[in-house]
């Protein structure tokens, strides 16, 4: 099925309301030598949930779009009826059904965020993840299986989407297509899609069986550049404009930063609430700065890269 580029407004609205978030883990990232770095509990939470295969998801766009509709949706039969009806239908239908259902996935989102608890801000003690088993065991067996299964992949989603574009604003192209040209023979792809993401080499096929291989055959050059790309932090040098920089990856990786005026990504900063005086970008000329070094910044990533 072919890529469909969702309507602004809802990009906006799902991928905005993750820009606190991402802020969040790039602050971190920037205090951590440019290791990106998650809340110490999240590993904690993908094992309960059985989603630290995401990275498979990098394998095909459509993948992390189910993974949405998966978190949405009861069964994966509802899934694969779906697939199938948007296959038959015209491009305006599956244009118009993916921002009906982004829409629906905004209103959804904006629940759980006004309902959800950070993750540094839980209980983790014994006698808080007791009283949280307590909690559990009030909900009916389906009742559990439907959490799971949204909690499942949604976090899956929200990973695969985090990487995705932050290898946009690192190295200008989204994972996924750093994966396809990767399993096409792309030596450069491929060390700069495990640049953004380290378990790809655990949880692709192809990767693992590539990396592998380079290890039976003794390809050592090979070997040298997967290991400098293990060992290299995904930032060089601090972000100074975090969430400026991650939503020009956002409209970037969503096909629409080139089309739009430098007027209309400023009355988007104003949506998001961006603070433009603190990222320097009060005038339109301001912003063409701003866009100039992001371009510097994404060129300068991908030519120290091997």
């Amino acid at each position: 099925m072919t890529i469909i580029r969702p309507g602004l407004e809802q990009v906006i609205n799902l991928y905005g309301s993750s820009l606190p978030d991402y802020d969040y883990i790039l602050k971190r990232t920037n205090s951590n030598n440019g290791w990106v770095k998650f809340s110490p509990r999240l590993y904690e939470l993908m094992t309960k949930f059985k989603c630290h295969n995401y990275p498979e998801l990098y394998q095909d766009e459509t993948r992390i779009q189910a993974a949405l509709f998966r978190a949405l949706c009861e069964t994966d039969e509802e899934i694969i009826t779906l697939w199938n009806d948007l296959a038959s239908s015209t491009e305006e239908e599956q244009v118009q059904y993916m921002n009906e259902f982004m829409e629906g996935a905004n209103d959804f989102s904006q629940i759980i965020d006004e309902n959800i608890i950070h993750l540094d801000d839980m209980d983790w003690s014994p006698a808080g993840q007791e009283k949280a088993l307590e909690e559990w065991n009030k909900f009916s067996e389906k009742e559990q299986k439907q959490i799971q299964r949204f909690s499942q992949y949604s976090l899956a989603f929200s990973m695969a989407s985090f990487f995705n574009y932050f290898a946009v604003m690192v190295h200008r192209k989204k994972l996924t297509q750093l994966v396809a040209e990767a399993m096409s023979g792309n030596t450069q792809s491929f060390c700069l899609a495990v640049h953004i993401d380290k378990t790809i080499l655990e949880h692709i096929p192809y990767f693992k069986q590539r990396y592998q291989q380079a290890i039976q055959e003794g390809d050592q050059k090979f070997l040298e550049l997967v290991s400098k790309q293990q060992s290299s932090p995904q930032l060089k040098v601090n972000l100074q404009h975090r969430l400026l920089y991650m939503l020009f990856a956002i409209l970037e990786g969503t096909y629409w930063l080139d089309d739009l005026k430098h007027r209309e990504i400023l009355d988007i900063c104003d949506q998001l609430r961006l603070d433009r005086y603190g990222s320097r970008i009060e005038t339109e000329n301001a912003l063409t700065k701003q866009l100039g070094r992001y371009r510097d910044f994404q060129e300068f990533n991908v030519m120290s890269m091997p």
